[in-house]
């Protein structure tokens, strides 16, 4: 009667495609690169959110400037256009208030006699 179980002391389990089992010095440095790769990973990933956190800052902060500055910027335009209309209006005043000596003596209003 043979067993289909192999014996574990001398023949090795069936091969199921894939690679054999590495020496523990191998699996030690595999391991200890990996472990490196993990940190230099962790450390990278630190540094992306550090750095897109300070963008993310100053992007406010830019922000705020430029919205600051453009509010002034309608404020003072305000501040123009409601002069110009002040003026506009004062100088058609001033024209009225202005007008040409009649060139005709007909022209000429005829003020009441004193009595």
């Amino acid at each position: 009667m043979t067993s289909d179980v192999p014996h574990h002391q001398t023949e090795a389990p069936p091969s199921s495609g894939a690679t054999p089992i590495a020496e523990p010095s191998e699996l030690q440095r595999m391991r200890a690169e990996r472990d490196a790769a993990l940190e230099e990973l962790a450390f990278l990933r630190e540094q992306l959110r550090s750095t897109e956190a300070f963008y993310a800052h100053r992007f406010e902060l830019e922000y705020a400037r430029l919205y600051a500055e453009h509010r002034g910027f309608l404020q003072e335009l305000s501040q123009l256009s409601a002069d110009f209309h002040r003026r506009s209006r004062r100088d058609d005043a001033m024209r009225e208030d202005t007008r040409p000596a009649p060139s005709e003596p007909g022209d000429t209003p005829t003020l009441p006699r004193p009595r």
